[in-house]
């Protein structure tokens, strides 16, 4: 004779106590996957702002015209640096629940063009 457990497995349905677990596991990958994903986004968005900096202090050093040509190639790539920064940032506020420290984050940024 079979026990009420034992036929609920040989049915192939999944006892509460065991679908809760897989439930709570589902649950901390998935926190994890994010803590993880927020951790590379905000690591990336700090590498754009610091090659923004670089180029603020570039530009600031060489205001008097004697490095035209690099301050050009610089320039030129000021528009591919922001939308870096605009893609990270955006996926940061759709995926953090901090989302108002990264706000702060964006306009510091603004403030800094």
């Amino acid at each position: 004779m079979t026990t009420n457990k034992e036929a609920v497995v040989s049915r192939g349905a999944v006892p509460v106590a065991e679908h809760s677990s897989a439930l709570a596991a589902d649950d901390n990958q998935r926190s994890a996957w994010i803590l993880n994903k927020n951790f590379l986004l905000i690591k990336s968005r700090g590498l754009v702002k610091a090659k923004l900096k670089r180029m603020q202090t570039f530009v600031e050093k060489h205001v008097a015209g004697s490095c035209v040509c690099e301050m050009r190639v610089r320039l030129e790539g000021l528009p591919r640096l922001i939308q870096k920064y605009d893609e990270v940032q955006k996926q940061l506020e759709l995926y953090d629940k901090d989302s108002e420290q990264h706000e702060h984050d964006r306009e510091s940024l603004e403030y800094l063009l």
